[in-house]
């Protein structure tokens, strides 16, 4: 059985526990060239492939920061500047998963101190030490672009140094080409470099039309028919692809995706996935489907 590598970064919505629905469903190509990750999030499904060149892209740009961090930099340097800034502001690390509520209670004033830092400067490294100590290890800016998660109880130790570093082992053997477009520019700037379709495969995971969660909210009908249009247009250049989806959840149907896979007479998978720690999960299973569609 393949083993899969965790991103360090806890984006919402990423694909970790349905990556042997992914790959084992992946096409018969000539070779595996080109992977195009068009909705990238923190790379989990692109570096758990097994293709040469990763062409990752995510209109989030501290998300594409993170990978060519991760990326550029050896493991020690890595875990020396995390530690700098952790020292810097007086914030535990070491063999501890998470402290109770007193003893976060003791560090509390630091972590908003960093907080407070990063938001006034704005650097890579203070805002990945904030994700780790943060509610849910969650990114999350308010209008103003600052960063608002309060604290958590989880902290910098030995195993998220282990996730960073198969993390950066992983991506340090592939070739790493990072953008943040929009999806549609994006995917007309690959076009332009006539790759192969028999050693291209396309990846798309995009914001879910029918669920609530908070990295959907500027996505819309008119964001969804864009998408599936330039799908399409991928399918007639003859490249093949794989989109994660849902086609219902609590009580919605997407009838734009639906219609659309009808249409085209492309595959549906059913992803059978436990979400139970998730905030969209509810107690009636039955009413999400959670799919990938291909047109292989």
């Amino acid at each position: 059985m393949k083993k899969y590598y965790k991103s360090p970064i806890n984006y919402l919505g990423n694909k970790y526990r349905i990556l042997d629905s992914i790959f084992n469903n992946m096409p018969v190509l000539n070779k595996k060239k080109n992977f195009i990750d068009v909705f990238t999030g923190s790379g989990t499904v692109a570096i758990n492939s097994d293709f040469e060149n990763l062409y990752v892209n995510d209109f989030c740009q501290n998300m594409i920061d993170f990978l060519n961090f991760f990326y550029k930099n050896n493991y020690e340097s890595i875990i020396d500047k995390i530690e700098k800034v952790l020292i810097d502001f007086k914030l535990p690390f070491g063999d501890k998963t998470t402290y109770n509520k007193s003893s976060v209670s003791l560090y509390s004033k630091n972590y908003y101190k960093l907080r407070e830092s990063y938001n006034n400067d704005k650097n890579l490294t203070k805002l990945l030490c904030l994700i780790f100590y943060s509610f849910n290890n969650q990114i999350r800016f308010n209008s103003k672009g600052f960063y608002n998660i309060p604290i958590g109880k989880s902290v910098f130790n030995h195993l998220v140094k282990e996730k960073i570093k198969y993390f950066n082992e992983t991506l340090k053997v592939k070739n790493l080409f990072t953008y943040s477009y929009k999806f549609i520019d994006f995917i007309d700037k690959i076009l332009e470099k006539n790759f192969n379709s028999n050693e291209t495969f396309f990846y798309f995971d995009p914001p879910y039309l029918i669920t609530n969660a908070t990295y959907n909210a500027n996505w819309n009908e008119i964001e969804e028919n864009k998408l599936l249009n330039k799908i399409s247009e991928l399918n007639s250049k003859g490249y093949k692809f794989i989109l994660s989806n849902v086609l219902q959840s609590n009580g919605k149907t997407n009838i734009i995706l639906l219609d659309w896979v009808k249409k085209n007479n492309f595959k549906v998978i059913n992803v059978d996935v436990n979400y139970n720690n998730s905030n969209y999960h509810r107690k009636n299973k039955d009413i999400t489907r959670e799919v990938i569609i291909l047109n292989y």
